[in-house]
């Protein structure tokens, strides 16, 4: 028969995941990416895949989202974007998430 990927139940498995509604904006309202996924749908992804400091590849860098996840999990990531516009958005997010990260550590 067709295997699946839980092929003693004869479905894949569910991981909680759910549509992605275009929820995710900038301050001002605007989305920064069409395609922008919600940091809780991409952290579940990281940590079901992966381990505290394993190395994440998004060779679709887009705004993102990806590389913040990673910095808030305790991995490392390597980012790959062609557009410029999507390379700012990234690098100030990343920036970001670095400093939000630095000023917890300073309370812990």
């Amino acid at each position: 028969g067709k295997l699946t990927y839980n092929y003693s139940l004869g479905q894949a498995p569910d991981y909680g995941f759910r549509p992605i509604v275009g929820n995710t904006t900038k301050e001002d309202g605007d989305r920064c990416h069409p395609t922008q996924k919600p940091i809780s749908v991409v952290r579940k992804f990281i940590k079901y895949w992966s381990n505290e400091g394993n190395i994440i590849l998004d060779p679709f860098l887009g705004s993102g989202t990806t590389a913040v996840t990673c910095i808030e999990t305790d991995r490392n990531f390597i980012g790959i974007e062609i557009n410029p516009e999507y390379c700012e958005i990234a690098e100030k997010r990343i920036k970001l998430a670095y400093e939000k990260k630095r000023q917890v550590e300073i309370f812990k």
